[in-house]
């Protein structure tokens, strides 16, 4: 049974295990108060701030690949090697 108004509010499932309903990502774009609630910024702050953290994030990427490729620590292009669970900026920011 899901308590309502409380976002960590134990739940059972049939068989009994216990689960949690977390507020996601998707969830908090879509309403500003709980965007607020979470993260303490409005959606269109936490765009703002996502694509701004997105285009640093890339930038430090290729320099760190052009610093180790000139001292040959690089066994890899970039994006290769297996895939990272949070894949966009915005989850990598809210994490």
């Amino acid at each position: 049974m899901l308590i309502k108004g409380n976002p960590y509010a134990k739940a059972f499932n049939s068989i009994g295990q216990v689960y949690y309903n977390i507020i996601s990502l998707k969830r908090a774009l879509k309403s500003d108060r709980v965007m607020k609630a979470t993260t303490g910024l409005s959606v269109s702050e936490f765009n703002h701030l996502a694509k701004s953290f997105g285009q640093e994030l890339e930038n430090e990427g290729q320099i760190r690949y052009e610093r180790e490729v000139e001292q040959g620590n690089r066994a890899r292009k970039p994006g290769g090697g297996r895939l990272g669970n949070l894949r966009s900026a915005s989850e990598k920011l809210v994490f």
